[in-house]
This record gives C-alpha cells, sequence and structure tokens, in this order.
C-alpha cells in the first residue's frame, strides 16, 4: 500500500503467466524477466493503453504498477511518452 509521503516516479507493466512468474515490457517491445529492463512510463495513462493492448494478445494476466521515487534508483532509461 503507498503510504502519502512517496511519490510516483512513473509506471511499468508487468505480465503474470499461468505459473505465476512475472515479466516486464521493455523498452525494445517485449516481455523480459528482469525488472531494470522495464520501460518506465511517465503517466499512467500511456502504460494503461498499452497494457490493454498487450492484455488482447496475452493468456496471462496484465496489469499497471507504479514505480516510487527511490525505486528506479538502477533505471537508465526513461521514456518520455
Amino acid at each position: 500500500m503507498q503510504e502519502q509521503d512517496e511519490v510516483i516516479a512513473g509506471y511499468i507493466i508487468q505480465l503474470e503467466d499461468e505459473q505465476g512468474e512475472y515479466s516486464f515490457w521493455t523498452l525494445h517491445s517485449e516481455w523480459d524477466a528482469e525488472l531494470d529492463e522495464a520501460r518506465l512510463y511517465e503517466n499512467e495513462e500511456d502504460a494503461t493503453e498499452q497494457a490493454e493492448s498487450l492484455q488482447q494478445k496475452e493468456s496471462g494476466v496484465v496489469t499497471v504498477e507504479p514505480v516510487f521515487e527511490g525505486d528506479e534508483e538502477d533505471w537508465d532509461d526513461v521514456d518520455e511518452a
């Protein structure tokens, strides 16, 4: 649960497959098991639109998850969409 003083830095798209494994949508338009390869969306609407499109093609569950400031320190790429 988000605490009131936590600031959202962006959003990622994740896929939970039938085995309960997680993958993350990347800048290269593919799924990757490495969280640090995930594409970071600046706004929730863009991430949600992409997730809805991806869900139509996937049998697992696609969700948009917030990334809080400090969580993204190891990420080099931020999508400016």
